[in-house]
């Protein structure tokens, strides 16, 4: 989204500070109806609103979207050192999201010298696809299971990666749909599950309703066979996932326990509010 507003600065024309103002607003009005919110989009455009109201050129609005970059990169750079401390050698890595929080650490385990295969657990089938890619071209031993035959396989599991969206109120990990039931098998398995996400996607605001948060798609089908027979297809955006179901969070300031990600959530949450 910086890139793209990046762009657009470069082949702004207008001259009129009002009308500049203005058409930012409106951008940033619907940056703030996203749900779920989450800190490292509203306060990027928070920086920039400051600055496009005390008149900065766009040279100057340009270098500040530079610098959040900077920033973000710096926050990559200190999870993967995080990232380096988890123990994965000769171990059976679980993947299931789409996520390139899970892929970037992979790739930096990978790069650290470690060695070990990955268990793609099938899902919507591009995503599903863009695992398989992805772990051909890392180059590490890799099988592909339906999700919903993972239970033929908890033997050969060792530990499972998985990505967030965001981390709500509450301590709920925002994530891809069908997450809950494989992460729910696996805890009852006890199986260690890591999570892989910067503290500045956590979401830092009360939430209005749960139901909101999640976006509900429903097609009317027919049967593939029985033209006659129709029926609602329903399909969900995200799964809410409890942190306490986590054994460890990776960010960039550590690894936390589902106590220590709650007390870090709380005081990012507290420092917000002052």
């Amino acid at each position: 989204m910086l890139d793209a507003l990046k762009d657009a600065l470069r082949h702004y024309q207008c001259e009129d500070q009002a009308c500049f103002v203005e058409q930012f607003d409106a951008i940033f009005t619907l940056t703030l109806g996203v749900k779920p919110k989450y800190a490292i989009l509203i306060d990027s455009f928070y920086k920039i609103q400051k600055h496009i109201r005390s008149k900065s050129s766009i040279r100057e609005l340009l270098e500040v979207i530079d610098a959040i970059k900077t920033e973000r990169a710096n926050e990559m750079f200190f999870l993967q050192k995080a990232v380096s401390l988890v123990d994965v050698q000769g171990k059976n890595i679980l993947i299931y999201d789409h996520s390139h929080s899970v892929q970037h650490a992979l790739s930096t385990l990978k790069e650290s010298g470690k060695s070990f295969s990955i268990l793609i657990a099938g899902q919507d089938l591009k995503k599903t696809d863009d695992n398989i890619s992805f772990a051909h071209y890392l180059g590490v031993p890799y099988k592909v299971v339906p999700a919903y035959m993972l239970s033929h396989l908890d033997k050969t599991i060792d530990v499972a990666f998985f990505g967030a969206v965001t981390l709500q109120e509450g301590t709920q990990f925002v994530m891809d749909p069908g997450s809950k039931s494989i992460i729910a098998h696996l805890h009852l398995e006890k199986k260690p599950m890591y999570v892989f996400l910067t503290t500045s996607k956590f979401s830092l605001w009360p939430i209005e309703s749960h139901q909101k948060e999640i976006y509900v798609k429903t097609h009317r089908r027919k049967h593939h066979h029985l033209s006659e027979i129709e029926f609602d297809h329903v399909k969900f955006s995200h799964d809410r996932v409890g942190a306490d179901l986590i054994n460890y969070t990776v960010t960039e300031k550590g690894i936390f326990t589902p106590t220590q990600l709650l007390k870090e959530y709380q005081t990012l949450r507290e420092k917000r509010a002052l």
